[in-house]
């Protein structure tokens, strides 16, 4: 669909809902309709706008068409290619040796074998997906929102995997594994990669705390 027959096709279909009896319940008089055609202008130019801005486009204007709304995030989208990243993870390697694979420049001295201990065995292929959901959220938040887009929190093991195979992204964004949990007295704690300054670390965060809007979330497919 190209733009032009797009904004003229959505103008026809608003302006039709404005002044169709049977769904404004009366017919409009001509100071309604001059009223009408004002604010239909203003918003056909906005359409305009938004899409040669790339904040529409054809996909929006046929879900409005079909009566969908076409800014809910749809599962497909939220798992976008450029947030899906292979991996290989071996489960057996103690997490000791998986950080020491990663190199990092610092790591909290408590991410060790014993304090995330893993029932996984073998290697597997999988791929890890960053979610990114641009709000601050709880931690119970953010395993619901993994939940709905089918994904279950990735594991420390994973996160050092991909820590180690992906060493820059964590450069760019707090990257947080809230499948594993270390429980200190009456405190939960989880793991996540982080860079300070040009360092690059493993740190861990409490549990109970809210995220901030720019972490992502790692997740696995169930």
């Amino acid at each position: 669909m190209k733009k032009l027959t797009a904004v003229a096709f959505l103008s026809m279909l608003a302006f039709g809902m404005l002044v169709n009896p049977a769904i404004s319940g009366e017919a409009p008089n001509q100071g309604q309709l001059l009223n009408m055609y004002e604010k239909l202008d203003s918003q056909v130019v906005e359409i305009r706008a938004q899409m040669k801005r790339g904040e529409l486009n054809s996909r929006h204007i046929q879900d409005l068409i079909e009566h969908r709304n076409p800014f809910l995030l749809k599962k497909e989208e939220s798992v976008r290619a450029e947030n899906t990243f292979p991996l290989k993870v071996n489960y057996d390697l103690s997490v000791e040796s998986l950080v020491a694979h990663g190199k990092y420049d610092w790591k909290n001295d408590n991410i060790t074998s014993k304090n995330f201990p893993t029932t996984r065995k073998g290697t597997a292929e999988l791929d890890i997906i960053l979610v990114h959901l641009d709000r601050d959220v709880s931690t119970e938040e953010a395993i619901k929102e993994l939940d709905k887009l089918g994904l279950r929190p990735a594991e420390l093991q994973e996160l050092l995997a991909f820590g180690a195979k992906y060493p820059d992204e964590q450069r760019k964004y707090p990257i947080v594994a809230l499948g594993s949990v270390w429980r200190s007295l009456d405190v939960r704690l989880v793991p996540y990669l982080w860079s300070g300054g040009d360092r690059r670390v493993l740190y861990l965060h409490w549990f109970v705390s809210d995220w901030h809007a720019f972490c992502r979330f790692a997740g696995v497919r169930k």
